[in-house]
């Protein structure tokens, strides 16, 4: 029989593990829309522009002196992207994984992510859907359709974009009504193996001319569970059931005034979505998972299962935003965007992925969330553009979390005449913790640059920010197994009711000082001195003890970046680059101290440092060529994690290499119409999940590859595909947590498997 403090010592080890390496892991006002980013040839041969708004103003992407990369509809079409978890192809230096199956992402950009996925937490990188942030995971958990356009900004965007864009921003534009447009748009459906049935589909709808006009969308997707589960009885797992819709209304007073309002419902309802792996059986011992149950995977494939528990998961998602822009005068524009949002999740999950009970888990949380940016900005075309803005922000989250620890051999072993549990602190226990958290937000901001004739420019940008975080309850008790009845009983303690610490305050000044130069040839060279700033967060991995409720200060990062972004004049070559050096301090993470508690801490430093490339070329005019690639190194400089000196170890989610390449192809056209090749490859070296960088808790290096064949018919209109991503059915893990020390084997969550379908899309 373990003692209290080995057991809670394993207990903490294990969720600590989890934590540290990865959880059971815009457009200035009347500035013309942004026409969505195409690689494409343009209508005079070449590749066609590329209009951006990572400066929250309209610029080629070519002229935008910063590190940002972009996906047309068009390609996010081709990609077969659902959420997004799903942009990684093509993106130089990001890395999405999903730890609660893939509906929460967590982004890693040049290796800055975030080392505690609890719910009440944000990322270090920042996801924005029109203009609008998305600051808690349950509000980031939504699945991504009828788009303009996806940027992605690497390197610290704290002037423009604030806090917790300390690795960098996505950006998610959905399409807009166009008054001009009349009625157009577009149906698709599909099927595929897996039982795989969707559609999808968005119109344009004129209703007062040159005055108003709206615009539906809708998406959904039904896809079997690709982990079969041998066990009778039980549901296939890694299943999808998603359903979204949006309505957006567009009205258009007068020349200098637009209103533009959008209304977003998503839910994702899988019956079977977990489809957890135990690997490494017998890392620890004989005994197999959970050291007494023999069990071992014997006779089961990569793909296969036996887990005696489905692994639910319900996430609903529901905002409405307001983006006005106000022409006040031919050279200054008012733009305001106001939004609320609002989501839920529940999720439970068979955290040993057996036939026994060994760990179990469940998440709950409710989440609200208002924002509101106003600025003002210059919209002429002189040599000085400048901006200022005021924003504000606030959300409030309920979380709780259970966890549920050897329920299979919940008793009296020793015959001492009291349960296990209330023995050694786990046998048969479970922990339940609960928290309300409150966030405000308020901020003052500026980015201005001048240019010469010369063609040399000057950008300084400053940010003011004013954080407070309250937690207004956190609470932790204990439940057990009753083995006479088979039931648990709840609240059977309570180990703490009130935290010690419930306020947080923290102010930070961010800023942004840049030089570039746009020579006659087509190039531009840039250099920037930036720094990104994450704010300080509340534990909401507390169980054990009051003094777990711990409270850190911001994240803040220092980087370097100098980069040339090139285009021949007959724009059939087109090459960026990039190299950055950052210093990144007091990293949050969670840690175990020497007498078994948890808390949330800071790594104090660490340097990272990486160079860039992503080149496209037109060689013919059907044929678009693409490629990037990307090195990092990143490592901790000074980190103590459980007792271990850390410091030299690589960063977790940061791989040394990531090299993706593709084509899109016009191999034929004639009066049956036109077929169409798309394709796309990605090799990622060695990934880490946890700061130990040990093998077994990593992803070796691995290469995916999708393609995707069209028939476009005469007219247009109408098209009929056939695509398959991981073609070579590559077997990857999303994530891998250390279990072994407490359950003898690693607990991990798989990549899809090979998937392919057909589908056909009509426009109109």
């Amino acid at each position: 029989m373990m003692t209290v403090a080995t057991a809670r010592g394993v207990l903490l080890a294990s969720l600590a593990t989890i934590a540290i390496g990865g959880r059971a892991m815009a457009q200035t006002a009347e500035a013309p829309a942004a026409a969505p980013p195409q690689e494409a040839a343009s209508d005079d041969g070449g590749l066609g522009e590329i209009i951006v708004t990572a400066q929250k103003r309209s610029e080629n992407l070519q002229r935008v002196p910063v590190s940002v990369s972009a996906l047309s509809s068009a390609q996010l079409d081709q990609q077969k992207i659902r959420n997004v978890t799903s942009i990684v192809s093509q993106i130089p230096s990001l890395q999405v994984t999903g730890p609660f199956s893939d509906g929460l992402p967590v982004f890693s950009i040049r290796g800055i992510s975030s080392l505690d996925f609890g719910h009440n937490q944000s990322s270090p990188v920042a996801l924005y859907v029109d203009e609008v942030y998305k600051g808690l995971p349950v509000l980031s958990s939504l699945q991504i359709f009828d788009l303009d356009r996806v940027e992605v900004l690497r390197g610290p965007q704290g002037t423009l974009f604030g806090k917790n864009t300390t690795g960098g921003a996505v950006n998610i534009f959905t399409k807009q009504p166009d008054l001009g447009d009349g009625w157009t748009g577009y149906l698709s459906g599909g099927i595929g193996n897996l039982a795989r049935r969707e559609v999808n589909g968005g119109a344009n709808v004129p209703l007062v001319e040159d005055k108003l006009a709206g615009r539906i969308a809708f998406s959904y997707t039904n896809v079997d569970g690709f982990v079969r589960n041998r066990l009778p009885g039980k549901k296939d797992q890694g299943s999808i059931d998603d359903f979204a819709l949006r309505a957006s209304l567009l009205y258009k007073p007068s020349d200098g005034l637009r209103f533009l309002l959008r209304g977003t419902r998503t839910r994702s309802t899988p019956d079977n979505a977990y489809g957890g792996l135990a690997k490494d059986i017998g890392v620890a011992g004989p005994g197999g998972v959970g050291f007494g149950t023999g069990y071992t995977r014997a006779g089961l494939g990569f793909f296969e299962n036996e887990s005696d528990r489905d692994g639910v998961i319900n996430i609903h998602n529901q905002g409405v935003s307001l983006t006005t822009n106000w022409d006040l005068s031919d050279s200054v524009a008012l733009t305001a965007v106001s939004a609320y949002d609002e989501g839920r999740w529940f999720s439970q999950e068979d955290s040993d992925a057996t036939p026994f009970r060994i760990q179990e888990a469940d998440f709950y949380s409710r989440a609200k969330a208002y924002s509101q940016d106003l600025r003002l900005a210059s919209s002429s075309d002189g040599p000085l553009q400048w901006m200022v803005g005021a924003y504000y922000y606030r959300d409030k989250v309920d979380f709780r979390t259970t966890y549920k620890f050897y329920y299979e051999y919940a008793g009296d072993a020793d015959g001492n005449g009291q349960l296990d549990c209330f023995d050694d602190g786990l046998t048969g226990c479970g922990y339940d913790n609960a928290l309300r958290q409150v966030r405000t937000s308020l901020a003052l901001y500026t980015q201005n640059s001048y240019k010469l004739d010369s063609g040399l420019s000057f950008t300084l940008g400053l940010r003011y920010t004013h954080d407070n975080n309250r937690l207004k309850s956190y609470r932790s008790t204990l439940r057990y197994l009753d083995p006479a009845t088979g039931q648990e009983v709840l609240n059977a303690a309570v180990i703490f009711d009130r935290p010690p610490v419930d306020k947080l305050k923290s102010e930070n000044l961010s800023w942004k000082l840049g030089v570039s130069q746009e020579f006659a040839g087509g190039a531009l060279a840039y250099a920037n001195y930036s720094r990104g700033w994450r704010g300080g967060a509340f534990n909401g991995q507390a169980f054990f003890a009051a003094q777990e409720v711990t409270a850190v200060g911001p994240e803040r990062l220092d980087s370097w970046e100098v980069g040339l972004k090139y285009q021949t004049p007959d724009r059939r070559l087109r090459i960026n680059t990039a190299a950055f050096y950052y210093i990144y301090r007091d990293q949050q993470f969670i840690d175990v101290t020497p007498n078994f508690l948890q808390l949330l801490t800071s790594a104090p430093r660490s340097r990272l440092w990486g160079v860039e490339a992503d080149v496209v070329a037109q060689p013919l005019d059907p044929l678009t060529v693409r490629f990037s690639v990307a090195y990092l190194n990143a490592k901790f400089r000074e980190v103590t994690v459980s007792g271990v000196d850390l410091s030299g170890k690589r960063l977790i989610l940061a791989p040394e290499w990531t090299l993706s390449g593709g084509i899109d192809w016009r191999l034929a056209e004639g009066d049956f119409g036109g077929l169409l090749l798309h394709t796309d490859s990605r090799f990622t070296s060695r990934v880490y999940y946890s700061a130990f960088n040990l093998p077994l808790i990593s992803q070796k290096a691995n290469s995916l590859h999708d393609a995707r064949l069209t028939w476009q018919l005469p007219g247009k209109r109408l098209s009929l595909s056939a695509w398959m991503k991981n073609i070579f059915n590559e077997k990857t893990l999303n994530f891998v947590a250390d279990l072994g020390a407490g359950y003898n084997y690693n607990f991990a969550q798989r990549g899809r498997p090979r998937e392919y379908g057909i589908e056909a899309r009509f426009e109109f």
